[in-house]
């Protein structure tokens, strides 16, 4: 019995046997070792997956009913800005001549190229209509400086505000006429003031040179007298004809008188100057009435001449005028 167990177990084996025992059956070839790929964590994609991949993220082809839609919605637009830039000194050639290139290639049926062209011409008026209101509102806004020191101009500051909206609406013609309306209401108010402010330094001068005992000749006072029944009718043009006239007459007049005035000062400044008086600002104002006198500023002489007889005043000088 022993015997039979060793026979079939050296047939067997132990292993085998005890298999057998287990209710499983025995395979004599070892079992070979599968061989496992390693799978990188985050494949890298070939060159032709990456090609598939991007035709599959290109947009649909625009079919060529869609192309000529575009086409024509181009032309009206830039049509539109060729119209607006006729109402501006705007030169525009070079947008012109893509936009003409654009339409021949369109007539060929040649849409893609044709609405490049026209896009490329409608980007180039733009920034040329642009940059010429711009241009226009920065002149604008100069002219609003010089005429707010004549008068209140709130309501021009709002249309320029609101030029300005429409320039960022690209309403270009719009917001040009805005502009246009606003400068020619401040060149008014500036011509207005000006001439107010001529008006007023003429007279001004004539009553100051009164106070200093300068006789003002007799066709200087009827003239400024006809300049101001003009202003107030609204004659601009005569004013300031009656004005220059008046001018005219009276710088060749007002000089030598100055001057007299000037000279008589000497005595009374030596008296100054015995009694201990510091008269070296006075000095320095004659100095510059002389000099203001040579130029033909008689404004500046008569306001200094004004501030040496002041001067004098306070010191107890006596003086004759």
């Amino acid at each position: 019995m022993m015997d039979n167990v060793l026979v079939r177990g050296r047939y067997f084996g132990i292993y085998p046997l005890r298999n057998w025992c287990n209710g499983k059956k025995h395979n004599s070839q070892p079992t070979p070792e599968k061989k496992v790929t390693p799978t990188p964590a985050l494949a890298k994609p070939t060159a032709e997956a990456k090609g598939v991949k991007e035709v599959r993220e290109k947009p649909p082809k625009i079919s060529i009913v869609e192309m000529q839609k575009k086409f024509l919605s181009l032309i009206k637009e830039t049509k539109g800005l060729i119209m607006e830039s006729s109402k501006m000194d705007v030169d525009i050639t070079m947008g012109r001549e893509l936009i003409e290139e654009g339409i021949k290639k369109g007539k060929d049926k040649n849409y893609a190229e044709a609405i490049e062209l026209l896009e490329r011409g409608k980007d180039e008026i733009k920034v040329l209509l642009k940059r010429y209101v711009e241009e226009k509102m920065a002149e604008c806004e100069e002219l609003l400086k010089k005429a707010q020191e004549y008068r209140d101009l709130s309501p021009v500051e709002i249309e320029i505000k609101e030029a300005k909206n429409l320039l960022k609406s690209e309403r270009y013609s719009d917001a040009h006429e805005k502009i246009v309306k606003c400068e020619g209401m401040l060149r008014s108010v500036i011509e207005k003031g000006e001439i107010v402010s001529e008006l007023r330094k003429v007279t001004d001068t004539l009553k100051r040179l009164v106070n200093i005992k300068i006789r003002v000749p007799t066709d200087v006072d009827r003239l400024v007298k006809l300049a101001i029944a003009s202003y107030k009718r609204g004659r601009t043009e005569d004013m300031k004809r009656y004005l220059r006239e008046a001018q005219k007459i009276l710088a060749p007049a007002i000089g030598p008188a100055l001057d007299e005035k000037l000279s008589m000062l000497r005595e009374p400044l030596m008296n100054a100057k015995m009694v201990g008086a510091d008269i070296s600002e006075i000095i320095k104002m004659m100095k510059e009435a002389k000099t203001a006198l040579k130029m033909g500023d008689y404004l500046v002489s008569i306001s200094n001449l004004e501030k040496i007889y002041e001067e004098l005043r306070k010191l107890g000088i006596d003086f004759a005028m």
